[in-house]
Protein backbone atom coordinates (compact mmCIF):
# COMPACT_ATOMS: atom_id res chain seq x y z
CA UNK A 1 0.00 0.00 0.00
CA UNK A 2 3.33 2.33 0.02
CA UNK A 3 3.63 3.41 -2.89
CA UNK A 4 7.68 3.39 -4.09
CA UNK A 5 7.12 4.87 -7.49
CA UNK A 6 7.51 8.50 -8.68
CA UNK A 7 6.20 8.35 -12.43
CA UNK A 8 3.79 10.48 -11.64
CA UNK A 9 4.68 14.15 -13.18
CA UNK A 10 3.82 17.35 -10.88
CA UNK A 11 2.23 19.23 -13.53
CA UNK A 12 -0.44 17.06 -14.87
CA UNK A 13 -4.12 18.16 -13.67
CA UNK A 14 -7.07 16.27 -15.41
CA UNK A 15 -9.66 18.46 -14.02
CA UNK A 16 -10.07 20.49 -17.35
CA UNK A 17 -9.75 16.65 -19.62
CA UNK A 18 -12.98 15.68 -18.45
CA UNK A 19 -14.42 16.12 -21.77
CA UNK A 20 -11.43 15.44 -24.19
CA UNK A 21 -10.96 11.77 -21.88
CA UNK A 22 -14.43 11.00 -22.32
CA UNK A 23 -14.46 10.97 -26.50
CA UNK A 24 -11.00 9.16 -26.44
CA UNK A 25 -12.39 6.49 -24.29
CA UNK A 26 -16.10 6.09 -25.82
CA UNK A 27 -15.56 2.85 -28.06
CA UNK A 28 -13.00 1.42 -26.06
CA UNK A 29 -14.15 -2.21 -24.23
CA UNK A 30 -14.22 -2.66 -20.36
CA UNK A 31 -13.37 -4.71 -17.89
CA UNK A 32 -13.86 -5.00 -14.12
CA UNK A 33 -12.20 -2.46 -12.33
CA UNK A 34 -12.21 -4.21 -9.23
CA UNK A 35 -10.35 -7.10 -10.76
CA UNK A 36 -8.22 -4.77 -12.16
CA UNK A 37 -7.24 -3.15 -8.97
CA UNK A 38 -6.85 -6.70 -6.85
CA UNK A 39 -4.45 -7.88 -9.84
CA UNK A 40 -2.68 -4.82 -9.44
CA UNK A 41 -2.30 -5.03 -5.38
CA UNK A 42 -1.32 -8.69 -5.16
CA UNK A 43 1.27 -9.03 -8.28
CA UNK A 44 3.08 -5.81 -7.12
CA UNK A 45 2.94 -4.68 -11.17
CA UNK A 46 4.99 -1.36 -12.21
CA UNK A 47 2.83 1.68 -13.85
CA UNK A 48 3.52 3.98 -16.06
CA UNK A 49 1.60 7.26 -16.09
CA UNK A 50 1.59 8.99 -19.52
CA UNK A 51 -0.02 11.93 -20.85
CA UNK A 52 -1.84 10.65 -24.58
CA UNK A 53 -1.35 13.23 -27.62
CA UNK A 54 -4.98 14.51 -27.16
CA UNK A 55 -4.27 15.96 -23.92
CA UNK A 56 -5.32 12.38 -21.85
CA UNK A 57 -3.55 11.12 -18.44
CA UNK A 58 -3.87 7.26 -18.89
CA UNK A 59 -2.13 4.35 -16.08
CA UNK A 60 -0.16 1.78 -18.19
CA UNK A 61 1.02 -1.45 -16.84
CA UNK A 62 3.27 -3.15 -18.95
CA UNK A 63 3.49 -6.51 -16.63
CA UNK A 64 -0.24 -7.02 -17.72
CA UNK A 65 0.27 -5.30 -21.23
CA UNK A 66 -2.70 -2.60 -20.58
CA UNK A 67 -3.54 0.61 -20.84
CA UNK A 68 -6.76 2.10 -18.24
CA UNK A 69 -8.59 5.09 -17.72
CA UNK A 70 -7.76 6.43 -14.91
CA UNK A 71 -11.19 8.86 -14.24
CA UNK A 72 -13.56 5.40 -14.67
CA UNK A 73 -14.82 4.32 -11.61
CA UNK A 74 -13.17 1.66 -8.92
CA UNK A 75 -15.98 0.27 -7.24
CA UNK A 76 -14.40 1.24 -3.73
CA UNK A 77 -16.39 4.51 -1.88
CA UNK A 78 -15.55 6.63 1.24
CA UNK A 79 -17.63 6.50 4.23
CA UNK A 80 -19.76 9.31 2.56
CA UNK A 81 -20.52 7.65 -0.36
CA UNK A 82 -18.51 8.79 -2.77
CA UNK A 83 -16.80 6.73 -5.34
CA UNK A 84 -13.10 6.69 -6.17
CA UNK A 85 -11.80 6.73 -9.40
CA UNK A 86 -9.04 4.12 -10.71
CA UNK A 87 -6.40 6.67 -10.22
CA UNK A 88 -7.42 7.51 -6.98
CA UNK A 89 -7.02 3.88 -6.08
CA UNK A 90 -3.79 3.71 -8.60
CA UNK A 91 -1.96 6.71 -6.68
CA UNK A 92 -2.40 5.68 -3.45
CA UNK A 93 -1.00 1.63 -4.66
CA UNK A 94 2.09 2.98 -6.68
CA UNK A 95 3.38 6.51 -6.14
CA UNK A 96 6.06 7.14 -3.62
CA UNK A 97 4.49 8.03 0.12
CA UNK A 98 5.89 11.01 0.45
CA UNK A 99 4.85 12.54 -3.00
CA UNK A 100 0.94 11.06 -1.38
CA UNK A 101 0.22 14.28 0.33
CA UNK A 102 -3.30 15.93 0.40
CA UNK A 103 -2.44 19.51 -1.76
CA UNK A 104 -0.09 17.15 -4.41
CA UNK A 105 -2.99 14.96 -5.11
CA UNK A 106 -6.29 17.11 -4.79
CA UNK A 107 -4.90 20.16 -7.33
CA UNK A 108 -4.15 17.60 -9.91
CA UNK A 109 -8.05 16.34 -9.94
CA UNK A 110 -7.75 13.45 -8.01
CA UNK A 111 -9.13 12.05 -4.72
CA UNK A 112 -7.09 12.38 -1.42
CA UNK A 113 -7.71 9.23 0.53
CA UNK A 114 -6.96 9.59 4.38
CA UNK A 115 -5.38 7.09 6.51
CA UNK A 116 -8.56 5.63 8.29
CA UNK A 117 -9.89 4.45 4.87
CA UNK A 118 -6.74 3.07 3.37
CA UNK A 119 -6.60 -0.24 5.73
CA UNK A 120 -10.13 -0.71 4.72
CA UNK A 121 -9.62 -0.60 1.04
CA UNK A 122 -6.21 -2.43 1.96
CA UNK A 123 -8.42 -4.98 2.92
CA UNK A 124 -11.00 -5.55 0.17
CA UNK A 125 -8.19 -5.44 -2.61
CA UNK A 126 -6.06 -8.18 -0.53
CA UNK A 127 -9.71 -10.27 0.09
CA UNK A 128 -9.79 -13.29 -1.80
CA UNK A 129 -13.51 -12.72 -2.08
CA UNK A 130 -15.32 -10.17 -4.12
CA UNK A 131 -18.63 -8.33 -2.97
CA UNK A 132 -21.22 -8.65 -6.21
CA UNK A 133 -21.90 -4.88 -5.71
CA UNK A 134 -18.43 -4.44 -6.77
CA UNK A 135 -18.39 -6.13 -10.06
CA UNK A 136 -20.35 -3.81 -11.42
CA UNK A 137 -17.79 -1.07 -11.99
CA UNK A 138 -15.81 -0.93 -15.11
CA UNK A 139 -13.20 0.45 -16.65
CA UNK A 140 -12.13 0.74 -20.43
CA UNK A 141 -8.83 -0.33 -21.64
CA UNK A 142 -6.34 -0.49 -24.45
CA UNK A 143 -3.62 -3.23 -25.32
CA UNK A 144 -0.45 -2.39 -25.32
CA UNK A 145 0.82 -5.15 -27.56
CA UNK A 146 -1.73 -7.68 -29.10
CA UNK A 147 -1.51 -11.24 -27.54
CA UNK A 148 -4.56 -13.86 -28.24
CA UNK A 149 -3.43 -16.59 -25.79
CA UNK A 150 -3.66 -13.94 -23.41
CA UNK A 151 -6.86 -12.98 -21.03
CA UNK A 152 -8.25 -10.05 -19.32
CA UNK A 153 -8.85 -10.38 -15.58
CA UNK A 154 -12.60 -10.14 -14.95
CA UNK A 155 -13.34 -11.71 -18.34
CA UNK A 156 -14.35 -15.06 -19.37
CA UNK A 157 -13.20 -13.94 -22.89
CA UNK A 158 -10.15 -15.22 -24.15
CA UNK A 159 -7.65 -13.12 -26.89
CA UNK A 160 -8.46 -9.62 -25.42
CA UNK A 161 -4.42 -8.92 -25.73
CA UNK A 162 -3.80 -8.74 -21.92
CA UNK A 163 -1.38 -10.53 -20.14
CA UNK A 164 -1.75 -11.01 -16.57
CA UNK A 165 1.10 -12.90 -14.68
CA UNK A 166 0.05 -16.24 -13.07
CA UNK A 167 0.30 -16.21 -9.04
CA UNK A 168 1.12 -19.40 -7.34
CA UNK A 169 -1.30 -20.20 -4.97
CA UNK A 170 -0.81 -22.86 -2.81
CA UNK A 171 -2.42 -25.81 -4.41
CA UNK A 172 -0.55 -24.73 -7.59
CA UNK A 173 3.11 -24.65 -5.91
CA UNK A 174 2.30 -28.04 -3.83
CA UNK A 175 1.39 -29.79 -7.47
CA UNK A 176 4.90 -28.01 -9.08
CA UNK A 177 6.85 -29.34 -6.84
CA UNK A 178 5.34 -32.95 -6.77
CA UNK A 179 6.07 -33.01 -10.17
CA UNK A 180 9.06 -32.34 -9.34
CA UNK A 181 9.66 -34.87 -7.04
CA UNK A 182 8.50 -37.45 -10.09
CA UNK A 183 10.99 -36.49 -12.60
CA UNK A 184 13.69 -36.43 -10.33
CA UNK A 185 12.56 -39.74 -9.18
CA UNK A 186 12.27 -41.21 -13.02
CA UNK A 187 15.72 -39.42 -13.75
CA UNK A 188 17.05 -41.26 -10.63
CA UNK A 189 15.95 -44.81 -11.49
CA UNK A 190 16.71 -44.67 -15.10
CA UNK A 191 20.09 -43.03 -14.56
CA UNK A 192 23.20 -45.57 -16.38
CA UNK A 193 25.72 -44.82 -14.10
CA UNK A 194 24.66 -45.74 -10.28
CA UNK A 195 28.28 -45.46 -8.87
CA UNK A 196 29.28 -41.92 -11.04
CA UNK A 197 29.07 -38.28 -10.05
CA UNK A 198 26.49 -37.46 -11.89
CA UNK A 199 24.07 -40.35 -10.24
CA UNK A 200 24.98 -38.96 -6.34
CA UNK A 201 24.22 -35.64 -7.73
CA UNK A 202 20.73 -37.07 -9.13
CA UNK A 203 20.32 -38.90 -5.92
CA UNK A 204 21.09 -35.51 -3.80
CA UNK A 205 18.81 -33.21 -5.67
CA UNK A 206 16.36 -35.17 -5.39
CA UNK A 207 16.43 -35.68 -1.71
CA UNK A 208 16.19 -31.91 -1.41
CA UNK A 209 13.25 -31.52 -3.45
CA UNK A 210 11.45 -34.68 -1.30
CA UNK A 211 12.57 -32.33 1.81
CA UNK A 212 10.73 -29.22 0.20
CA UNK A 213 7.44 -31.54 -0.83
CA UNK A 214 7.28 -32.81 2.58
CA UNK A 215 7.23 -29.18 5.01
CA UNK A 216 5.00 -27.63 2.44
CA UNK A 217 2.63 -30.95 3.14
CA UNK A 218 3.07 -31.28 6.33
CA UNK A 219 2.79 -27.57 7.27
CA UNK A 220 0.51 -24.58 6.41
CA UNK A 221 1.73 -22.30 3.89
CA UNK A 222 1.26 -19.82 6.43
CA UNK A 223 3.25 -16.88 8.27
CA UNK A 224 3.45 -13.34 9.74
CA UNK A 225 3.28 -11.60 7.31
CA UNK A 226 0.22 -13.43 5.44
CA UNK A 227 -2.02 -13.41 8.52
CA UNK A 228 -1.08 -9.72 8.92
CA UNK A 229 -2.28 -9.46 5.23
CA UNK A 230 -5.43 -11.50 5.22
CA UNK A 231 -6.48 -10.00 8.57
CA UNK A 232 -5.36 -6.21 8.04
CA UNK A 233 -4.15 -5.74 11.75
CA UNK A 234 -1.10 -6.43 13.67
CA UNK A 235 0.47 -9.93 14.68
CA UNK A 236 0.45 -9.10 18.61
CA UNK A 237 -3.22 -8.24 18.07
CA UNK A 238 -3.99 -11.30 16.30
CA UNK A 239 -2.45 -13.59 18.90
CA UNK A 240 -3.89 -11.40 21.95
CA UNK A 241 -7.26 -13.14 20.04
CA UNK A 242 -6.47 -16.23 20.46
CA UNK A 243 -5.54 -15.90 23.92
CA UNK A 244 -8.67 -13.98 24.89
CA UNK A 245 -10.65 -16.99 22.44
CA UNK A 246 -8.80 -20.06 24.91
CA UNK A 247 -9.14 -17.99 28.28
CA UNK A 248 -12.76 -17.32 27.32
CA UNK A 249 -13.05 -21.42 26.19
CA UNK A 250 -11.61 -22.45 29.67
CA UNK A 251 -13.84 -20.21 31.75
CA UNK A 252 -17.16 -21.92 32.35
CA UNK A 253 -19.95 -19.64 32.02
CA UNK A 254 -21.43 -17.60 35.15
CA UNK A 255 -25.17 -17.51 34.67
CA UNK A 256 -25.47 -13.40 36.39
CA UNK A 257 -28.70 -12.59 38.63
CA UNK A 258 -30.24 -9.89 37.00
CA UNK A 259 -29.97 -6.31 38.92
CA UNK A 260 -32.89 -4.46 40.26
CA UNK A 261 -33.96 -1.55 38.24
CA UNK A 262 -32.92 0.86 41.18
CA UNK A 263 -29.45 -0.02 40.88
CA UNK A 264 -29.72 0.30 36.76
CA UNK A 265 -30.91 3.81 36.99
CA UNK A 266 -27.73 6.01 37.69
CA UNK A 267 -28.17 8.39 40.38
CA UNK A 268 -28.45 11.59 39.63
CA UNK A 269 -24.97 13.15 40.88
CA UNK A 270 -23.42 10.39 39.43
CA UNK A 271 -25.00 10.59 35.95
CA UNK A 272 -22.50 10.21 33.21
CA UNK A 273 -22.03 14.15 31.46
CA UNK A 274 -23.11 12.13 27.97
CA UNK A 275 -26.53 10.37 30.14
CA UNK A 276 -27.18 13.72 31.76
CA UNK A 277 -27.10 15.96 28.44
CA UNK A 278 -29.04 13.41 26.27
CA UNK A 279 -31.85 11.76 28.95
CA UNK A 280 -31.88 14.18 31.25
CA UNK A 281 -32.45 17.22 29.57
CA UNK A 282 -33.05 15.90 25.64
CA UNK A 283 -30.20 18.36 24.62
CA UNK A 284 -27.54 17.80 22.09
CA UNK A 285 -23.80 18.15 23.69
CA UNK A 286 -22.32 21.88 22.28
CA UNK A 287 -18.96 22.47 21.10
CA UNK A 288 -18.33 26.53 20.76
CA UNK A 289 -15.94 27.48 18.20
CA UNK A 290 -14.03 31.19 17.89
CA UNK A 291 -16.51 33.63 16.20
CA UNK A 292 -13.54 34.99 13.69
CA UNK A 293 -12.22 32.65 10.67
CA UNK A 294 -8.45 33.86 11.78
CA UNK A 295 -8.82 30.62 14.02
CA UNK A 296 -7.39 27.73 12.29
CA UNK A 297 -10.62 25.59 13.36
CA UNK A 298 -13.60 27.73 13.06
CA UNK A 299 -17.21 26.95 12.51
CA UNK A 300 -16.52 26.91 8.36
CA UNK A 301 -14.24 23.83 8.44
CA UNK A 302 -14.52 21.63 12.24
CA UNK A 303 -16.76 19.30 10.37
CA UNK A 304 -14.94 18.42 7.70
CA UNK A 305 -12.10 18.25 10.06
CA UNK A 306 -14.03 16.00 12.95
CA UNK A 307 -16.27 13.94 10.69
CA UNK A 308 -13.93 13.56 6.99
CA UNK A 309 -10.48 14.14 9.09
CA UNK A 310 -9.49 16.46 6.46
CA UNK A 311 -7.83 19.82 7.73
CA UNK A 312 -8.95 22.48 5.51
CA UNK A 313 -7.84 26.03 5.94
CA UNK A 314 -10.88 28.57 6.47
CA UNK A 315 -9.86 31.10 4.11
CA UNK A 316 -9.04 28.78 1.59
CA UNK A 317 -12.43 26.86 2.08
CA UNK A 318 -14.35 30.14 2.04
CA UNK A 319 -12.76 30.51 -1.21
CA UNK A 320 -13.80 27.53 -3.34
CA UNK A 321 -16.84 26.51 -1.47
CA UNK A 322 -18.50 30.08 0.21
CA UNK A 323 -19.60 30.45 3.45
CA UNK A 324 -21.17 27.50 5.48
CA UNK A 325 -25.29 27.64 5.67
CA UNK A 326 -27.17 26.19 8.31
CA UNK A 327 -31.10 26.37 9.02
CA UNK A 328 -30.55 24.81 12.78
CA UNK A 329 -30.96 27.70 16.08
CA UNK A 330 -28.20 30.18 16.41
CA UNK A 331 -26.32 29.25 13.48
CA UNK A 332 -25.36 26.05 14.24
CA UNK A 333 -23.43 23.16 12.43
CA UNK A 334 -24.17 19.76 13.13
CA UNK A 335 -21.15 17.17 13.65
CA UNK A 336 -21.99 13.70 13.96
CA UNK A 337 -19.46 11.01 16.37
CA UNK A 338 -19.98 7.76 16.94
CA UNK A 339 -19.63 7.07 21.03
CA UNK A 340 -20.01 3.60 22.12
CA UNK A 341 -21.85 2.20 18.70
CA UNK A 342 -24.38 4.96 19.11
CA UNK A 343 -24.63 8.30 16.48
CA UNK A 344 -24.40 11.29 18.69
CA UNK A 345 -25.03 14.72 17.32
CA UNK A 346 -23.03 17.39 18.36
CA UNK A 347 -24.26 21.09 17.68
CA UNK A 348 -21.10 23.61 16.94
CA UNK A 349 -21.73 26.92 18.09
CA UNK A 350 -19.48 30.25 17.69
CA UNK A 351 -18.56 32.11 20.51
CA UNK A 352 -20.96 34.98 19.82
CA UNK A 353 -24.10 33.08 20.53
CA UNK A 354 -23.10 32.14 24.05
CA UNK A 355 -24.66 35.86 25.19
CA UNK A 356 -28.40 33.89 24.00
CA UNK A 357 -27.44 30.31 25.42
CA UNK A 358 -30.18 29.46 28.76
CA UNK A 359 -28.91 27.36 31.84
CA UNK A 360 -30.00 23.94 30.11
CA UNK A 361 -27.78 25.05 26.60
CA UNK A 362 -24.72 26.11 29.24
CA UNK A 363 -25.34 22.53 30.85
CA UNK A 364 -24.71 20.58 27.51
CA UNK A 365 -21.85 22.75 26.22
CA UNK A 366 -19.17 20.08 26.66
CA UNK A 367 -15.98 21.66 25.03
CA UNK A 368 -14.64 24.92 24.16
CA UNK A 369 -12.49 25.61 21.21
CA UNK A 370 -9.98 28.75 21.78
CA UNK A 371 -8.46 30.63 19.51
CA UNK A 372 -4.54 31.16 19.88
CA UNK A 373 -4.63 35.16 19.34
CA UNK A 374 -7.38 35.86 22.03
CA UNK A 375 -6.90 35.61 25.59
CA UNK A 376 -9.42 35.28 29.16
CA UNK A 377 -11.99 37.69 27.03
CA UNK A 378 -13.33 34.95 25.12
CA UNK A 379 -14.60 33.73 27.85
CA UNK A 380 -16.42 36.69 29.06
CA UNK A 381 -19.84 36.07 29.72
CA UNK A 382 -19.72 32.67 30.84
CA UNK A 383 -21.37 31.54 33.85
CA UNK A 384 -18.70 30.38 36.68
CA UNK A 385 -17.74 32.33 39.37
CA UNK A 386 -14.04 31.42 38.78
CA UNK A 387 -11.70 29.56 36.15
CA UNK A 388 -11.40 26.74 38.08
CA UNK A 389 -15.20 26.07 38.00
CA UNK A 390 -15.29 26.51 34.49
CA UNK A 391 -12.58 23.88 33.59
CA UNK A 392 -14.12 21.59 36.32
CA UNK A 393 -17.54 21.86 34.00
CA UNK A 394 -15.98 21.87 30.54
CA UNK A 395 -13.48 21.11 28.42
CA UNK A 396 -11.47 23.32 26.42
CA UNK A 397 -9.14 22.52 23.33
CA UNK A 398 -6.90 24.72 21.42
CA UNK A 399 -5.83 23.85 17.91
CA UNK A 400 -2.21 25.43 16.68
CA UNK A 401 0.28 24.79 13.95
CA UNK A 402 2.92 22.65 14.82
CA UNK A 403 5.47 25.09 14.31
CA UNK A 404 3.71 27.58 16.51
CA UNK A 405 4.13 28.57 20.00
CA UNK A 406 1.79 28.05 22.85
CA UNK A 407 0.67 31.41 24.53
CA UNK A 408 1.98 31.78 27.74
CA UNK A 409 -0.96 33.27 29.10
CA UNK A 410 -2.86 29.45 28.16
CA UNK A 411 0.02 27.37 29.27
CA UNK A 412 -1.24 27.19 32.61
CA UNK A 413 -4.69 26.92 31.37
CA UNK A 414 -6.24 23.28 31.90
CA UNK A 415 -6.87 22.81 28.37
CA UNK A 416 -5.83 20.10 25.53
CA UNK A 417 -3.37 21.29 22.61
CA UNK A 418 -3.63 19.66 18.81
CA UNK A 419 -0.95 20.34 16.87
CA UNK A 420 -1.73 20.58 13.25
CA UNK A 421 0.89 19.91 10.28
CA UNK A 422 0.99 22.70 7.59
CA UNK A 423 2.00 20.65 4.91
CA UNK A 424 1.19 17.05 5.63
CA UNK A 425 -2.58 16.15 5.47
CA UNK A 426 -2.29 12.51 6.28
CA UNK A 427 -1.66 13.43 10.00
CA UNK A 428 -5.51 14.79 9.76
CA UNK A 429 -6.90 12.23 10.75
CA UNK A 430 -4.93 11.36 14.41
CA UNK A 431 -5.47 14.86 14.94
CA UNK A 432 -9.23 14.07 14.58
CA UNK A 433 -9.15 10.68 16.39
CA UNK A 434 -7.25 12.81 19.01
CA UNK A 435 -9.72 14.78 19.86
CA UNK A 436 -12.73 12.93 19.78
CA UNK A 437 -10.72 10.39 22.41
CA UNK A 438 -10.63 13.60 25.05
CA UNK A 439 -14.13 14.21 24.17
CA UNK A 440 -15.28 10.72 25.23
CA UNK A 441 -13.32 10.58 28.07
CA UNK A 442 -14.93 13.18 29.41
CA UNK A 443 -18.69 12.65 28.14
CA UNK A 444 -18.11 8.88 29.64
CA UNK A 445 -17.78 9.80 33.56
CA UNK A 446 -19.48 12.50 35.94
CA UNK A 447 -18.41 15.77 36.52
CA UNK A 448 -18.60 18.35 38.91
CA UNK A 449 -21.05 20.84 37.30
CA UNK A 450 -20.02 24.33 39.17
CA UNK A 451 -22.76 26.54 36.47
CA UNK A 452 -23.21 29.91 39.07
CA UNK A 453 -27.22 31.23 38.82
CA UNK A 454 -25.88 34.97 38.57
CA UNK A 455 -22.42 35.14 38.42
CA UNK A 456 -20.35 35.91 34.90
CA UNK A 457 -16.98 35.93 34.05
CA UNK A 458 -15.44 38.58 32.80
Amino acid sequence: MDGSQDLFDGSWDVRTTHVLNTSYWSDKASISSIALLKSLCSNGSMVEFAMEPPGVLVCRIPEQNVTVNMLDPSGLCNRRGEMYTIGDVVLLLCIRRSEYTYSSISNRGFRYINVLERDRIKSILCDSETSPELLEAKTRYISIYKDPSCTVPGSKDPGDGMCIPKRYGSKRLIDNVMKQVEESYCVLINHPDPEGMDYRLAKKQHRNICVVATALIDLPLRNRTTVITAYGEGFERIVRKLEDSQTTKAVPKVVVAPKPLAKILRINNKMRVLDEICCKYRKKPVIIVPSSAMSIVCRQNIKRLLEDHEFVDPQESMRNDGPIVSSLPMNAVEVVHKICGRAIKFRVVENSYTTKFTTSDWISVVCVVLNAKGGQWQFNGYPFDSFVDMFLTIKCALFTYDTDNVPGEMANWDLKVFRINRSHRHHDASIAKEFWQYIESFLLQPRNRKIHPSKRLS
